[in-house]
């Protein structure tokens, strides 16, 4: 009926309808409790509509959500690339130092 929607989808779909739900509903409760309330008898476009909104809106924020991981992810690594050049470098400068030290 809701293609691709979850059961947070359901309970929002639901909870927008005004419909009276507990959290101890299944998917399939939840379902008919939509399909059978008056606006989806009287006007199921409108609730198919609803459904698609509820449903890209959190497909977008899990993209979202997914995009700034990413993010985050390649931050650490450049952060952690960023130390063992830091490291790499000031080892260098010992070295030439100690190497300048002993030099004539």
């Amino acid at each position: 009926m809701f293609k691709g929607a979850k059961k947070e989808d359901l309970n929002r779909i639901a909870s927008e309808l005004e419909l009276c739900m507990s959290d101890k509903l299944t998917v399939m409760d939840l379902m008919d409790l939509i399909k059978n309330c008056e606006r989806f008898k009287n006007d199921p476009d409108s609730v198919h509509e609803l459904a698609n909104l509820i449903i890209d809106e959190r497909k977008m924020e899990e993209s979202q959500q997914l995009e700034l991981e990413k993010i985050r992810e390649k931050a650490k690594v450049d952060l952690e690339i960023a130390r063992i050049r830091a490291k790499d470098i000031y080892i260098i400068m010992l070295k030439l130092i100690v190497i300048m030290t002993f030099l004539p």
